[in-house]
């Protein structure tokens, strides 16, 4: 019988590699027969399965404003705690209208709970885990220890105790051997590998057409070479577990299924 699974996240919209990734995710999910649901702070999933809360995007102005005054400084003012835990709980109550709404038996929080771009709402997310003890697959992408920038920052207790969680209903996924690696020895949680990989079999869209020669709209006309902007596929990512191109895809799917059968929250098939 299909569940009902909720993907949370900062967005779901445009081209980053979350939102590539998490389609992916949900395109295996509903070819097994499962519905899968979205909440976020920019959307352009269908409306009927969505919640748009526009305050757990990064580039929400309170949030580009509390984050201001978090890092590159060492003391916190009793103001800002409190903004925190005001806005940690306008989410909190959003979540729980997400999973009633839609009646979910499972969410996967997509990078929120491994990179503090916005506190409030990853103390949200853990919170309602806790509370609800709701089944749940992390899918980390990027850890705050990976990123300079985050590491002289105010919120330290913020960070060891939602970056991520270390919760008994929840399971850890992440994209490279090392991740996984550093995720253990910082935390003592055990994850589960997946590497992000193309679908070869999925035919990309066709061909841009671009009006100008790149050379002449840039004014390049003196310059005997070009630039070009490449799209570059990081070897840790894509053969992490030494996959082959042509099964990479195969496989992932079936590390996840297995992973979801291990949870004990979805019969589905691996065969």
């Amino acid at each position: 019988m299909g569940k009902r699974i909720g993907f949370i996240s900062f967005r779901f919209a445009g081209t980053d590699g979350v939102s590539l990734e998490t389609e992916k995710w949900a395109d295996v999910l509903k070819a097994d027969g499962h519905e899968c649901f979205y909440f976020g702070g920019e959307l352009d999933t269908a409306e009927d399965k969505s919640m748009l809360v526009e305050i757990t995007h990064f580039k929400h102005p309170l949030i580009r404003e509390l984050n201001s005054h978090i890092f590159d400084h060492t003391i916190r003012k009793r103001k800002l705690t409190d903004q925190i835990h005001e806005i940690r709980d306008e989410i909190k109550d959003k979540l729980y209208d997400f999973a009633n709404q839609f009646k979910l038996d499972m969410i996967i929080p997509e990078n929120i709970l491994a990179i503090p771009i916005n506190i409030p709402f990853a103390l949200a997310v853990t919170e309602f885990i806790a509370e609800t003890g709701i089944p749940v697959i992390g899918h980390h992408h990027d850890f705050f220890w990976e990123r300079k920038r985050f590491l002289r920052n105010n919120v330290w207790e913020y960070l060891n105790c939602a970056f991520p969680p270390h919760l008994s209903s929840m399971h850890h996924v992440v994209i490279n051997s090392s991740a996984q690696n550093q995720l253990a020895l910082r935390t003592g949680i055990s994850s589960t590998l997946i590497p992000n990989v193309m679908h070869f079999e999925n035919p990309p869209p066709g061909l841009i057409i671009i009006q100008k020669p790149c050379g002449r709209t840039l004014d390049l006309k003196k310059m005997n070479f070009y630039f070009y902007s490449l799209h570059v596929l990081f070897r840790e990512k894509v053969l992490n577990m030494q996959l082959s191109l042509q099964h990479g895809w195969t496989e992932n799917v079936h590390l996840l299924f297995h992973m979801l059968q291990e949870m004990k929250v979805m019969n589905i098939r691996t065969g």
